[in-house]
């Protein structure tokens, strides 16, 4: 579930299609609501992750905010599986910032949420990308922070809700515990990529490479999010992104740990903007 905007950007492949959301749209999405959230007069820290996701996500925040009215008061970068984040903590201290933006995914994300949130009970803290493992090990101290999400079961369209159903009847039965048929966001990706090639082939009528490629690009169908559009450019999704924010401990449940503040669409960007316009697919 790669989120880079290079996959389709200069690294694209016209082999290669993408129905995750990628760090531009989350940063358009996330944008609008930290406005609205925390006020246009807000300063903000960053620790973003020692690879390529965590230094573009604190490129892209980085700017879009300082364009919004934010002032960037400083960033510190964390080596991919770091366990003890209190290191951190005198760092933060001293930037006074009003939000923490985290740019840290997995392990490393759930391990800073509860360093943070310990020592700084009060803290506006953020998490771009979230997943129900973060949400799972951080427990508690994903309370109000928000973030995005790929899907979520509290997601209500009859899309989502068909997805929801064949998921649970699909796994709640055997030896599999019923915590096991609530679906992820990743499952969801999944599911969903699966669907869109297999009904490229299908329409194609054939397995041929180049005649499916041509039959996804430019496709356009729903999965229970929206609309949503395979781009010929760059073979990106053009898709909604879901909005979330920590639930409280004492209302999580086995896969509902978020609540959804909103679904946006104000996250596209045209063939002529980065991270598309550096992509070349070449081919025939």
């Amino acid at each position: 579930m790669s989120q880079i905007d290079s996959l389709t950007g200069q690294n694209c492949n016209r082999f290669t299609f993408r129905e995750m959301f990628n760090s531009t749209m989350t940063t358009r999405a996330l944008t609008p609501v930290l406005l609205d959230e925390y006020g246009e007069d807000t300063e903000f820290f960053q620790i973003y992750s020692q690879d390529d996701w965590g230094n573009a996500q604190r490129q892209l925040f980085a700017e879009t905010l300082r364009e919004a009215g934010w002032r960037f008061t400083g960033s510190l970068v964390a080596q991919v599986g770091t366990r003890d984040f209190s290191q951190y903590v005198p760092d933060i201290e001293n930037a006074s910032e009003d939000v923490l933006i985290l740019n840290l995914r997995g392990l490393d994300a759930a391990n800073a949420l509860r360093t943070f949130r310990e020592a700084f009970p009060d803290e506006n803290i953020v998490v771009p990308l979230y997943t129900r493992a973060v949400a799972q090990t951080a427990g508690g101290a994903i309370e109000n922070v928000l973030g995005t999400a790929a899907w979520d079961p509290s997601i209500d369209t009859p899309l989502s809700n068909t997805f929801r159903s064949a998921f649970a009847e699909e796994y709640q039965g055997g030896t599999a515990s019923s915590s096991s048929s609530v679906p992820s966001g990743p499952a969801h990706v999944a599911y969903t990529q699966t669907l869109l090639y297999a009904s490229a082939v299908a329409r194609a009528g054939t397995f041929n490479p180049n005649r499916v490629i041509s039959t996804l690009e430019g496709a356009q169908y729903g999965a229970g999010v929206g609309a949503q559009t395979m781009r010929e450019c760059d073979h990106q999704s053009i898709r909604p992104v879901p909005i979330v924010r920590g639930r409280p401990e004492s209302q999580q449940d086995f896969g509902r740990y978020f609540d959804l503040v909103k679904t946006t669409r104000d996250v596209e960007y045209s063939c002529q903007e980065e991270p598309a316009s550096n992509c070349s697919l070449g081919g025939s």
